[in-house]
């Protein structure tokens, strides 16, 4: 705890320290109404940017090949997309009701945050394109410093061997810390997609 915000601090958080912060927030209710909503997005509700909420949809081609499809989803199931070195979490079954505990450096301190997988599966792709799609989402919970909610998605369009990734998310500040420090936050949110994407393309290269 610093300046009497718990959840940060200035060193990395240890594996066993997110899993008991995953764990104590285990029960915590979600800390916004929209619940699920990701799941179907886009589109959003027309009135979710007037109400302050911001909107992020993130897609792109990162393969092609059922290999490295497979490769990708083990590497999702395993959150290797949000292993940054700068972000980290617990990692986890990518199952729905499990807690999750992200950790992220920014700047100087690392901040720690609960939040629950609300959906995850994995499907045949509809049509046009058939295939797969894995995908999961996590909503945040009470004492998050943002309320909202984050769909990774992971495709195999069997039409054109594609493989794609895809993060949607929409947030606002939950806290008084976070409102203070949004324009940063935003930047942290940018980053960590970029960065995603990246490591996402480089685990698709090597599992050709």
């Amino acid at each position: 705890m610093i300046w009497g915000f718990r959840g940060l601090g200035l060193g990395r958080p240890s594996f066993e320290n997110l899993q008991q912060a995953a764990a104590e927030a285990e029960g915590r209710p979600v800390n916004h109404p929209y619940e699920g909503l990701s799941r179907e997005a886009p589109p959003f509700a027309d009135d979710l940017r007037k109400r302050g909420w911001q909107l992020d949809i993130r897609r792109g081609q990162v393969g092609h090949g059922k290999q490295v499809y497979g490769a990708l989803s083990r590497a999702l199931k395993t959150w290797s997309h949000m292993d940054l070195g700068w972000c980290d979490t617990n990692r986890p079954m990518l199952e729905s009701g499990n807690p999750v505990c992200i950790a992220a450096k920014t700047l100087f301190l690392w901040t720690r945050n609960p939040l629950r997988i609300v959906y995850a599966a994995e499907e045949q792709y509809p049509k046009p394109f058939k295939g797969r799609r894995l995908l999961y989402g996590q909503s945040t919970l009470l004492g998050h410093q943002l309320a909202g909610e984050e769909r990774f998605g992971l495709e195999w369009h069997a039409a054109d061997d594609s493989v794609w990734y895809e993060i949607c998310t929409f947030s606002r500040p939950a806290s008084a810390l976070a409102a203070l420090t949004y324009p940063l936050v935003r930047k942290q949110q940018h980053r960590f997609q970029q960065q995603s994407f990246k490591k996402m393309r480089t685990l698709a290269i090597a599992a050709k």
